[in-house]
């Protein structure tokens, strides 16, 4: 018969896969986001990856709390120069893409 040490092992190792699981589904979303963003501004997205720079849990809208997520990414126009983009997930839901300084697309305030 198993210990409550051994009930707090597994669930320490169900959780950690289970983080691990989602962080690796949600980087996927924010690497696509940033593909598309790119094609959208005409620019080209280098070395076809994000970066998780920030992590840590918020409230969303109703009151919950979920990860909020900040990736970054570079992506050139003319294959010459390299540009710092931005994506900011909270959960699932999009809330930011900067493509380039002047343009920040605000997902809250498009219409």
């Amino acid at each position: 018969m198993g210990t409550l040490w051994d009930f707090f092992s597994l669930s320490a190792i169900f959780i950690g896969v289970a983080y691990w699981w989602d962080a690796v589904r949600i980087k996927e979303l924010a690497r696509n986001i940033g593909k598309q963003a790119c094609e959208r501004a005409q620019v080209q997205i280098l070395d076809d990856t994000v970066q998780l720079t920030k992590l840590r849990l918020r409230r969303n809208a109703r009151g919950r709390i979920a990860l909020w997520r900040e990736y970054r990414f570079e992506f050139t126009p003319d294959n010459q120069v390299r540009f710092p983009g931005q994506i900011v997930l909270h959960g699932q839901r999009l809330m930011r893409v900067c493509v380039d300084s002047p343009a920040v697309i605000d997902v809250d305030a498009a219409p």
